[in-house]
């Protein structure tokens, strides 16, 4: 069944579903898509008897009409920057410098930010730095 979002926010995902509580007490599994208006990216919340509960960050393609799993919720929660530069990595499909990576997130020269930000991102699994110091998304 394909149903809607309330257009209140909730704290529970499973209450944003509009219409009674039936309607989610009944199926055996709930796939809840969240995401801003002409946005390509969204959080995907799965609660069910015979799944795991899960949420993932989901991203549109255009291309082929699907829409693909990027990561687990907290890395799709990482600072609007993080996410510009994992985003410009994936889209770039080949490892960049810091320089590259700066002028494709919109700064106007790799500064030490860039840098500084790329390093702590490497530290938590992020991004690969390669031994020419050009750096990839992490394979999730």
């Amino acid at each position: 069944m394909v149903h809607h979002l309330r257009k209140e926010t909730a704290g529970d995902p499973l209450e944003s579903v509009s219409g009674t509580a039936g309607i989610t007490g009944s199926a055996d599994t709930i796939l809840v898509l969240k995401r801003e208006p002409k946005d390509n990216l969204g959080l995907l919340y799965v609660r069910g008897r015979d799944v795991p509960e899960a949420e993932i960050a989901m991203q549109f393609d255009e291309n082929t009409g699907k829409w693909l799993r990027l990561t687990g919720a907290d890395d799709y929660r990482r600072s609007k920057e993080r996410n510009a530069i994992i985003r410009a990595l994936i889209d770039f499909g080949e490892p960049m410098t810091p320089a590259e990576i700066a002028a494709a997130i919109g700064k106007t020269r790799a500064n030490s930010t860039v840098r500084v930000l790329l390093h702590k991102m490497h530290k938590a699994g992020d991004v690969v730095k390669h031994a020419d110091g050009r750096y990839t998304a992490s394979q999730l």
